[in-house]
């Protein structure tokens, strides 16, 4: 299972590679929804991106309350490996 932190630091550099923002305005309480040119598909393809990136797979049942990164960044460290 990967650590926060690790899954920290792929979530801000993917988020750069796409636009969603520079990484130093980047915060565990940024909004989702603050992020300029961030909608739910961008996020959903972000979360895809990373469960293959950190090799788990995560509970799609929580994906509606997903609301700060560091949100996202806990879904992922509960995910069960892939496979």
């Amino acid at each position: 299972m990967p650590d926060p932190a690790g899954i920290r630091a792929a979530l801000h550099a993917y988020i750069g590679t796409i636009g969603g923002g520079p990484d130093r305005a980047l915060r565990p309480d940024t909004r989702l929804d603050d992020l300029a040119g961030m909608d739910s598909l961008k996020w959903i393809e972000t979360i895809a991106v990373l469960e293959e990136r950190l090799g788990v797979q995560i509970d799609t049942r929580g994906l509606e309350h997903l609301a700060t990164l560091e949100d996202i960044v806990t879904l992922l460290a509960q995910a069960r490996p892939a496979g």
